[in-house]
């Protein structure tokens, strides 16, 4: 039973993509052609689905995802969020995500571009005062 506050997470696309796929990310400029082999883009779906709203006070600790050895390229929120802060962290090998209010059944998106061997799964570190952060698998 879901009690409290409950940030979950799902990872809604992971794929590997082509050449010329890290020109078309923006701002984005290939310095290594040897990185097109390991590209890929992750979408990672972010939601409150607790019972209760989610405060910028409610976060213990930073929310941080790691991506199993990967290097971070780029990460983007979708529009709809975008004064949303997120910071690549750990060496380039994970981002950190900003407190942000998430009223309940709200969220948000991240698209991310990586490059290297996957090496696990998505981690997360990171804490709610009277609440957890659960990976929920994509339905």
């Amino acid at each position: 039973m879901i009690t409290g506050r409950r940030l979950s997470y799902s990872v809604m696309v992971d794929t590997k993509i082509g050449p010329g796929a890290l020109d078309w990310w923006e701002g984005h400029r290939r310095s290594d052609p040897g990185l097109v082999g390991s590209a890929s883009m992750m979408i990672l779906q972010v939601r409150n689905t607790g019972l209760r709203r989610i405060t910028t006070e409610d976060y213990e600790s930073p929310l941080t995802f790691d991506f199993g050895g990967r290097t971070v390229l780029a990460a983007r929120v979708d529009a709809s969020n975008s004064n949303l802060r997120v910071t690549v962290v750990g060496g380039a090998h994970a981002i950190e995500v900003g407190a942000v209010e998430l009223c309940r059944n709200r969220g948000f998106d991240l698209a991310l571009l990586l490059v290297g061997n996957f090496e696990g799964s998505v981690r997360h570190r990171g804490s709610l005062r009277a609440g957890r952060i659960a990976f929920k698998p994509f339905d």
